[in-house]
């Protein structure tokens, strides 16, 4: 860079890419937080560092490419005013610098054969949610150098959480649009639209706000949501919670038809204690059990409030193609007792029948008119909580919605698709919480005698 000085006006988020020394350079955030930017803004000036070589940006379909990442680009280079220090083939979409010879492509993975075209010195993945782990795995493994991701969290679960943000050698960068400093007014304004807004409960608004956390802002009964921690019964009035905490906030977050939003680890199981297990039968639907115990909330000193209570979750069993003989045989290989209690879907009296005649403690479970919807409710009560080897359960938990209208109005009735495993914590977890939320018999004061 001795004959050009760059004259580049970034945010924070400029100097802290410049800054990392991480293989895998990630951008997680917000909506406006100026990630792009700065990630071509990077590749700018690592093009002037470094001789002769090859910079790939990528992104899953080509008119998503030209809006995103190389227009970015051509933005970030006429701001710093170096764009004739580039030769541009429009027709190959590259970006050669004239004084060191090093290339900047753009393309994208519409054919997944690209994924496996020539090596490279370094990748830059825009929008990385897009793309499949497959494309990911062979992008880079042909680059020689650093890789960096950019993506909203707007899914719950990916391929980036569990493959790429876990390695030792990934560094995270999360940001907000109030991480960018020059954004307007006008600007700020639009994002901060989807801030939810609810109108409290008359029992929400008897207590000191000191004690629910994020009520920072109550006015005639009205709380602002801005730290998108907010829990309780009160009635959305505007505002998006979803958008909000994906684009306002960076954080990944669930739709608001989803189920369970929040879904917890659990280290396992307590050994010895009086079982009760779930068994939904299927064949080309899974055939999934579920063990399960439920641990009561434990006072945190100094809290107003009690936590939830826990509800952890052992996935024992969740596979397609079993008989309900399959199922017998693989009971002892799973640790199931003959003593050990099973609540099976009532609608499957065969299968009931057929445990029950090869001696296990098989039961009908509770159901009946409305008997999902109070199931779900008394779930929704408990810290759900699965252990590392229930990753299919987890994920239909996940995936678990309630139905929705074309006009967008959110129904009480979840959506009957994969939900073996919510149906067989429902079947395994109605008489935990029965016992629990049962009244407690006091016992009678003994008479006066005179």
């Amino acid at each position: 860079m001795a004959n050009i000085e760059l004259d580049i006006a970034g945010t924070e988020l400029l100097e802290r890419t410049l800054a990392s020394s991480a293989k895998v350079l990630v951008h997680e955030g917000g909506t406006s937080s100026s990630k792009t930017v700065s990630v071509a803004q990077a590749h700018i000036i690592w093009s002037f560092e470094e001789i002769g070589k090859t910079f790939s940006v990528v992104r899953k379909t080509l008119p998503a490419l030209r809006r995103g990442a190389l227009k970015d680009f051509k933005m970030a280079l006429a701001l710093a005013g170096c764009e004739d220090w580039f030769i541009e083939n429009k027709s190959d979409l590259t970006y050669t610098n004239r004084q060191t010879g090093t290339i900047i492509e753009f393309f994208a993975l519409d054919d997944a054969q690209k994924a496996r075209g020539p090596r490279r010195d370094r990748l830059w993945c825009n929008e990385a949610n897009e793309l499949t782990e497959e494309d990911f795995s062979q992008l880079a493994k042909r680059t020689r150098g650093r890789i960096v991701l950019d993506y909203n969290p707007s899914m719950q679960r990916h391929w980036i959480y569990t493959k790429v943000l876990t390695r030792p050698d990934c560094q995270v960068i999360h940001s907000t649009y109030l991480d960018n400093c020059f954004l307007t007014d006008e600007n700020i304004r639009e994002i901060e639209i989807d801030v939810p807004v609810y109108q409290l409960t008359a029992e929400e608004l008897q207590r000191p706000h000191l004690e629910v956390p994020g009520y920072h802002e109550v006015a005639e009964g009205l709380f602002t949501d801005w730290d998108g921690t907010y829990q309780g019964k009160g009635h959305l009035i505007s505002g998006d919670p979803f958008r909000w905490q994906v684009f306002g906030l960076g954080q990944r977050g669930a739709p608001s038809e989803s189920i369970y939003p929040a879904l917890y680890d659990s280290q396992g199981l307590t050994p010895g204690r009086q079982r009760s297990l779930g068994l939904d039968p299927g064949f080309n639907h899974a055939m999934v059990l579920v063990d399960l115990e439920y641990r009561a909330a434990v006072p945190v000193p100094g809290a107003a409030r009690l936590p939830k209570p826990e509800l952890h979750i052992d996935e024992l069993i969740h596979q397609s193609y079993l008989t309900t003989d399959d199922v017998i045989q693989l009971l002892p290989e799973v640790g199931v007792g003959k003593r050990d209690a099973i609540y099976v879907d009532s609608a499957r009296p065969d299968v009931i029948a057929d445990l029950k005649k090869a001696g296990y403690n098989a039961h009908e479970a509770e159901k009946g008119p409305g008997s999902v919807k109070a199931g779900i409710d008394a779930l929704k009560k408990c810290k759900l909580c699965f252990t590392k080897r229930s990753e299919k359960t987890r994920n239909q938990f996940q995936d678990y919605r309630w139905k929705k209208t074309s006009s967008g109005e959110v129904l009480d009735e979840p959506v009957k698709h994969a939900d073996d495993g919510p149906d067989a914590v429902r079947y395994g977890a109605r008489p935990l919480l029965n016992i629990v939320n049962a009244p407690r018999r006091r016992s009678a004061q003994s008479s006066l005698i005179r």
